[in-house]
């Protein structure tokens, strides 16, 4: 069995909450009927709060609503975030930092299920709850708390390395069990320095396990894999392992070197043809992958880290800090 799908353990030495404030002014001063739905001249119709996340404005400042719905009934936008209605001259919408960045149409705050700073100095976040829920595992590559860097001015991240040069299979990841019914899965990446995959470089899949106490009878679904352009630089592709189907990004986003990094995963297993995966990059969409396929069994896992059997150069080290599992997308401004 592969390396890469047959793992052995060990342990590590691994809104709308607030309406858009460029709405059109008669609704800010009362003098038009909040529940009125007037026509646009192209014939659709205005929601009340007048927004579209996809970062289109119309020339009065107003934005259109797509009206796409997930497939869990929340009001699915591209962006997700709430704007403080300043309009770029480019016609982008600037989000306000401070208001609720899960955009839910209910107005309520994500509730974060599960999380994980490091400042424990341990690993024993991704351990709650035993071996069934979560944990660490490596061949070939190590994982441990360090001090050498840390997101949002913490003292701790995840420091993980491993070395390809013998071309075999090497990683080191921590996991947890994915929620029934969708959510959002948060991680922060710090690369020490780019490089290039031989053939691929897990750092963010989803994965089952038809015994959950077995890693040994893993089976990969569906990855986020970092790439290398032609230009020389990293971006995130997506990889389908049932169907061997790879998706890259367009237009293609950077993955920035020495600097911290979001990458967020809407997650919603939705047998045996409604399974999705929508990734965000610092808040940025760069995919939305719907009409996945079954697995092949119900015990789900997802798992960060860095595994590959061939890098150039071979010896790659990434940190991570500040996961979360959240009900609604948290995006590059949250506070854990």
């Amino acid at each position: 069995m592969s390396l890469r799908t047959g793992l052995r353990p060990r342990p590590f030495a691994l809104a709308l909450s607030c309406a858009v404030a460029a709405c059109d002014p008669t609704i800010i001063l009362g003098a038009r009927d909040l529940d009125a739905a007037p026509e646009r001249p192209d014939g659709r119709e205005d929601l009340d709060v007048r927004a579209d996340f996809d970062g289109r404005a119309d020339p009065d400042g107003r934005a259109d609503f797509d009206g796409r719905v997930q497939p869990d009934g929340r009001v699915d936008f591209d962006v997700r975030a709430d704007f403080d209605g300043r309009v770029e001259p480019d016609g982008r919408v600037v989000p306000d930092a401070q208001m609720d960045l899960d955009a839910r149409s209910d107005g309520a705050r994500p509730t974060i299920l599960w999380s994980a700073d490091h400042e424990t100095g341990n690993l024993s976040a991704w351990h709650m709850g035993g071996d069934t829920q979560g944990g660490e595992y490596a061949i070939g590559g190590s994982g441990d708390v360090s001090r050498d860097r840390a997101h949002g001015g913490s003292s701790y991240s995840v420091k993980l390395t491993i070395d390809t040069t013998d071309g075999l299979d090497h990683l080191t990841r921590l996991y947890r069990r994915t929620v029934s019914g969708g959510a959002y899965y948060s991680v922060w990446f710090y690369w020490n320095q780019a490089h290039t995959p031989t053939a691929w470089w897990s750092v963010m899949l989803f994965r089952a396990q038809t015994d959950p106490a077995d890693p040994n009878t893993v089976v990969n679904l569906w990855d986020i894999e970092a790439s290398r352009q032609m230009d020389g630089q990293m971006t995130l592709r997506f990889l389908d392992h049932l169907t061997n189907k790879i998706t890259y990004p367009l237009p293609a986003k950077a993955l920035p070197v020495g600097q911290w990094v979001q990458v967020e995963a809407f997650f919603q297993y939705a047998p045996p043809s409604g399974t999705r995966v929508t990734v965000w990059q610092d808040g940025d969409p760069i995919f939305d992958v719907a009409g996945l396929g079954q697995s092949p069994s119900s015990y789900l896992f997802w798992a960060v880290g860095n595994g590959s059997n061939g890098l150039t150069p071979p010896l790659s080290t990434i940190y991570i800090d500040d996961a979360a599992i959240a009900t609604g997308r948290l995006g590059p401004a949250a506070d854990l």
